[in-house]
């Protein structure tokens, strides 16, 4: 297989992973505006994995453009965990154009990567340790890998679970990391002009969606929600 071929193929997935995604996502919504807790409780897995496939068909689709050299191309694949292929695709991109590692560089260049090491750490990690309790159909209490003992740190992850902070980290990765990691990967250039702008947009999408928004967020939908002739339900039937 060629890599056009691999990620024309890459691309067709992230197509289709989108689709599903904005179709969950409008029922996620009609869910909140409605007060429907219920459906809104059945929905959110769903849409949790989905948003993981988005970021994982970014991921692939990144690595198999002709942006990125055979090399960081075979060290990514070599990684086992999502989590351990996203970094490796930063921190073997900081190889190629400085020709260093990231502890050697500069400071203020060092940072620069760190500060997206410290977000794949962050967020890449939570999202495939929940994305494998829900497909394992955990979706209210999580267990350890043997299922013999509660996971309390998991499942008060998916307790706390909204739909901002799935929106949060789609967005992130899908508008930010992906762009920014193609510059990384095929300039050094290019990533430290268009850097700054990403940062500021990804502390922007920060604020956007914090908890405090949330609700303003959820107030805006239940508004619209009791505006809307009531003839219209998309309620899931159980």
């Amino acid at each position: 297989m060629t890599i056009n071929k691999h990620h024309f193929a890459e691309t067709q997935n992230l197509r289709q992973a989108k689709k599903s995604y904005t179709l969950l996502e409008r029922k996620v919504r009609f869910a909140i505006g409605s007060r429907d807790n219920e459906t809104l409780n059945i929905l959110l897995p769903f849409l949790f994995i989905n948003a993981g496939m988005i970021i994982e068909n970014n991921l692939y689709q990144i690595i198999n453009s002709n942006n990125i050299s055979d090399k960081v191309r075979k060290n990514v694949y070599s990684k086992s965990g999502l989590h351990e292929k996203w970094a490796t695709l930063v921190k073997e991109s900081v190889k190629e154009n400085y020709n260093k590692n990231i502890t050697d560089l500069p400071f203020s260049d060092r940072k620069k990567y760190e500060e997206l090491l410290n977000f794949i750490d962050e967020n890449i990690n939570w999202l495939y340790k929940i994305r494998n309790k829900f497909a394992h159909g955990q979706l209210v209490e999580a267990f350890n890998n043997k299922r013999t003992e509660f996971n309390t740190e998991v499942t008060d992850k998916i307790k706390k679970l909204n739909y901002f902070d799935i929106k949060k980290t789609k967005k992130i990765f899908e508008h930010i990391m992906s762009d920014l990691l193609l510059y990384t990967a095929s300039s050094y250039n290019a990533f430290s002009v268009q850097f700054d702008k990403y940062y500021a947009k990804f502390e922007e999408i920060q604020k956007q969606f914090n908890s405090s928004e949330y609700k303003n967020y959820v107030n805006m939908l239940q508004k619209r929600h009791d505006l809307k002739p009531k003839n219209t339900s998309s309620r899931i039937k159980i």
